[in-house]
């Protein structure tokens, strides 16, 4: 698949904010498709990220339909001292499926893939881009893929269609350029920075409420920040 978007259109500045810490998140739990509540510290980081964001005009806002994603979504725009645009709910933003293995431990998915490339599991997120840098999000994905029993859990193709669909989206959307405000998962966002981040894109991890910022213009997409926490230093 080309990923390539054509929209002959004004300057479009994309805010792509992971969601905030969950409940999953503390207890080390595979979420995917399935959902878990903001914890107390994940509440209040998306408010400070729309404590950051507070003077930025947006002109549409988007997110994943899961409730970790609409949530901290609302949480971003409730701070907004400017109109606030509907956000609409977008399905091809949400987090990848990990199918049978989600509501596991983290682990139960990742070990198998760590050993066979010989990555060391108990610093998984220090090696973590180590075992990109060797994949690649796209083999990454077809691993999970292969080792889960259920056969649910996506290929790569199969989440990068959505995702090139939910961007192209948005952009048809926009067509008066501006801010846009877009919340998503983990793995979701590092897979579109991945397709559209070009070679800007090392493979930054994208922690809870880390801010990407995504510039696109008659189909070219600049990335400038990825995976920044500076947005929660609000002092």
């Amino acid at each position: 698949m080309e990923n390539k978007i054509i929209c002959e259109l004004k300057k479009t500045t994309l805010y792509i904010v992971r969601h905030g810490k969950t409940l999953y998140n503390i207890e080390d739990i595979v979420q995917g498709f399935s959902d878990s509540p903001l914890t107390e510290e994940g509440v209040k980081q998306s408010f400070l990220i729309g404590k950051s964001f507070q003077d930025i005009f947006f002109t549409s806002a988007f997110c994943g339909d899961l409730g970790r994603q609409r949530d901290t979504a609302e949480n971003i725009l409730s701070q907004n001292k400017n109109a606030i645009p509907q956000i609409k709910e977008i399905y091809g933003f949400r987090e990848w499926s990990f199918g049978g293995f989600e509501k596991k431990p983290n682990a139960s998915m990742w070990e198998p893939i760590y050993k066979k490339y010989g990555i060391d599991l108990n610093n998984r997120e220090e090696n973590y881009k180590n075992l990109v840098s060797k994949l690649g999000y796209n083999k990454i994905a077809d691993e999970i893929h292969n080792n889960d029993a259920s056969k649910k859990a996506e290929t790569f193709a199969e989440i990068s269609k959505r995702i090139f669909e939910a961007l192209n989206e948005v952009i048809t959307l926009s067509k008066n350029g501006g801010n846009v405000l877009i919340v998503s998962s983990g793995m979701l966002i590092t897979s579109l920075l991945y397709m559209f981040g070009g070679i800007k894109y090392k493979g930054e991890l994208i922690s809870n409420c880390s801010v990407s910022i995504l510039e696109y213009e008659n189909g070219n997409f600049d990335l400038k920040i990825a995976g920044s926490k500076e947005f929660l230093k609000t002092e």
